[in-house]
């Protein structure tokens, strides 16, 4: 069953919900989560077709009663989704330190992914015009659904937060991106080049993993918790 004690409200009291499972697609390596209607789990859901969305309850419901996989949330209305694929180790909890560079700078609620292997984060903004999907990472504002675990991720919000204006004002210049330091948080300024969505999302290479817990010392990582659902 999903968790909702740390999900964001907006997304607990959203009608944009639908219900996914999963199924083999021909030509695809893995299964693909097919949206499905909260009010009618068993006709496909359209993420541009309102009528075929349902409240975030009803979802709930449908996966509770064994009738679909997980529910997912429609991105629209300034909901903005942060895809980050293959960054976390599902036995141990670490997570590759240039998606946890990404995570700190979007300082807003941060999940982990169906598989357990990738992060999903959320906030409110919008996108410039240009690509949204680079190796491993990919980011939308609108045309998808997210899936949702509830399974927050320890030292994250457990709120949608705003981008901050110089997060999506740089995205918006040409020229490469580039890590700005404030303090002890990092302000990453983000620009897409030649379609790509940024040269740093473009950098998800690393094979170190470190705690999400800024305090802990990077030489002695550990597995992370998540206080809000201890």
């Amino acid at each position: 069953m999903i968790a909702v004690e740390c999900l964001p409200r907006e997304i607990r009291e959203s009608a944009r919900a639908v219900v996914w499972r999963y199924e083999s697609v021909p030509g695809r390596p893995k299964p693909t989560k097919v949206p499905y209607q909260p009010h009618r789990p068993d006709e496909h859901a359209a993420v541009d077709d309102p009528r075929t969305w349902g409240s975030f309850e009803q979802a709930l419901a449908v996966v509770a009663a064994g009738c679909a996989d997980g529910v997912g949330i429609v991105l629209a209305d300034g909901l903005v989704g942060v895809d980050l694929d293959d960054c976390r180790e599902p036995d141990t909890g670490m997570i590759a330190s240039d998606a946890l560079a990404i995570v700190r700078a979007l300082d807003s609620y941060t999940e982990v992914s169906p598989s357990g292997t990738g992060l999903h984060g959320l906030a409110r903004g919008a996108l410039p015009p240009g690509g949204r999907r680079k190796g491993k990472v990919e980011m939308y504002a609108e045309g998808r659904y997210f899936t949702v675990t509830g399974e927050h991720l320890a030292g994250t919000q457990t709120r949608t937060a705003r981008i901050a204006a110089q997060f999506a004002g740089e995205m918006a210049k040409p020229g490469p991106a580039t890590v700005l330091a404030s303090g002890d948080r990092l302000a990453v300024a983000l620009s897409p080049t030649a379609g790509s969505i940024t040269a740093l999302l473009a950098s998800l290479t690393a094979t170190a993993c470190i705690p999400i817990n800024p305090e802990a010392p990077a030489a002695t990582p550990r597995a992370i918790t998540d206080p809000c659902n201890a």
